[in-house]
């Protein structure tokens, strides 16, 4: 703790005795750090939709069944947020090199399919007390594809530094502080990369980029 505690003081000591206000040096973000804040909802919500079905099918227990119904349409929810505020985020980051462009436009097309899918499960799932079988192997093909486009969101931030200020990763007249005074600017500019994605979603799909991912092979280093 006392390490901490130095470091803490290291970081925020100006020098002159003062420390900067915590509001100001910490707590201003950028506009596409809203996507890994808002991922997390159908990344937590659609394990627990299927597991509960699944418990609660097996058990008898309606309660269960209930949850995973209730669960199942805050998961569509969450990934309609999640795919929003991706395309923001696409158009926000900087990548360089043809793997780290085949990651993002995997990830991307996966995860809009996938909410597309969730959706489709909502209504689906409305319409009966418990799940079917044919619902519950859907729910595991969903979070198969869920962790792996999951995976690949890791990859674009960790291995090409996607999003990462320090590592280049940030076009910044993209994605401005999240601040009141930018309000205007924040949602002019979501707006605006919300329509570029949007197109270079079609652009892509109709190129036949769906998920280049898969078949795409790196050049190996020089031996």
């Amino acid at each position: 703790m006392a390490v901490a505690r130095q470091s803490f003081k290291e970081i925020t000591d100006t020098g002159d005795g003062c420390r900067p206000p915590l509001n100001g040096a910490f707590m201003a973000t950028r506009l596409h750090v809203l996507h890994p804040m808002l991922v997390h909802m159908p990344l937590a919500l659609m394990p627990v939709a299927i597991g509960a079905d699944v418990l609660g099918k097996f058990t008898g227990q309606r309660g269960l069944c209930e949850l995973g119904r209730r669960a199942m349409g805050l998961t569509a929810v969450g990934g309609v947020l999640s795919s929003v505020s991706g395309l923001v985020a696409q158009e926000a980051v900087h990548l360089e090199g043809e793997e780290a462009r085949a990651k993002l436009v995997t990830h991307r097309n996966l995860n809009l399919g996938i909410t597309a899918a969730a959706l489709v499960m909502v209504g689906w799932r409305r319409r009966m007390k418990e799940p079917s079988p044919g619902y519950l192997l859907s729910g595991f093909g969903g979070l198969a594809g869920l962790f792996y486009t999951a995976w690949l969101g890791g990859e674009l931030v960790y291995r090409h530094g996607a999003g990462v200020e320090r590592a280049g990763g940030v076009r910044e007249e993209k994605s401005p502080e999240l601040l009141p005074k930018n309000a205007r600017r924040v949602v002019g500019t979501g707006a605006a990369n919300v329509r570029e994605g949007a197109k270079h979603v079609v652009e892509e799909l109709k190129d036949g980029e769906v998920a280049p991912q898969l078949r795409f092979n790196p050049p190996m280093p020089p031996s």
